[in-house]
């Protein structure tokens, strides 16, 4: 067995075996057991990984299991607790184990805070912290908003979706927050307990809306055709 692809499945079949064995020859396989449990615990505690797929310019990972933080490379897994950095003139793509994108703009600063995932699709849950920047993200899964959830916040507000295309963006000097929909619908509004969103605003597809401070959010606006194909390239880190 490969300790290192070591199934969560699998463990269904320790309970048994140790049931089988007693005496001496059940205290080593005890022993065995366990010692492969501590060794696999790793990587089952970080099987939600994404890989980079496109990176350009100078990109930085912390991780959020020693907070050491290393130029990233190509290939290179993220895991949720890391934090993505990027430079001026720099981007990076992530593409996680469920398929959802991720993509980050210059000068941005980002926390993956949650990402669970189930291969049977009963655990879905997604929290995205811009801490500055712009971040957009190409959700393929599907979410509905209550058991499941895909939300993207920011110091003031944040996005809840339940599969789409955005763009979510936060300005510290400012205290601003923005949204801008690609496709489907997002809401968007002030953070509340439990994750909630608080009186939350449609932002359907090709609208954008602005908060600022505790301020609720602005009405949405559509945006002209042109900025928005404008936008749709230069926060795509693979077209821009």
């Amino acid at each position: 067995m490969n300790i290192c692809h070591f199934d969560y499945r699998s463990w269904s079949i320790i309970p048994i075996l140790i049931h089988k064995f007693n005496g001496s020859s059940g205290m080593y396989l005890r022993t065995l057991i366990f010692s492969i449990a501590l060794l696999a615990l790793p990587s089952l505690l970080h099987a939600n990984n994404g890989i980079i797929k496109v990176l350009k310019g100078e990109v930085y990972i912390v991780s959020g299991k020693t907070n050491l933080k290393t130029k990233a490379k190509m290939g290179q897994k993220v895991f949720a607790s890391d934090t993505v950095i990027t430079s001026k003139d720099s981007r990076l793509k992530v593409v996680m184990v469920d398929g959802n994108e991720i993509n980050v703009s210059p000068e941005t600063r980002v926390k993956i805070s949650k990402y669970e995932y189930a291969n049977n699709g009963k655990k879905k849950n997604v929290l995205l912290n811009v801490l500055k920047g712009k971040v957009r993200s190409k959700v393929k899964q599907k979410y509905d908003g209550e058991k499941n959830k895909f939300q993207v916040k920011t110091k003031t507000a944040v996005a809840g979706v339940r599969g789409t295309d955005f763009l979510a963006s936060y300005n510290p000097q400012q205290n601003s927050s923005n949204v801008i929909t690609f496709e489907g619908q997002v809401e968007f509004g002030l953070p509340g307990a439990n994750g909630s969103i608080v009186n939350p605003v449609a932002v359907s597809a090709g609208q954008t809306v602005s908060q600022i401070g505790q301020n609720m959010p602005s009405p949405p606006q559509t945006l002209p055709a042109t900025e928005l194909a404008s936008i749709d390239t230069e926060t795509d880190a693979e077209k821009a």
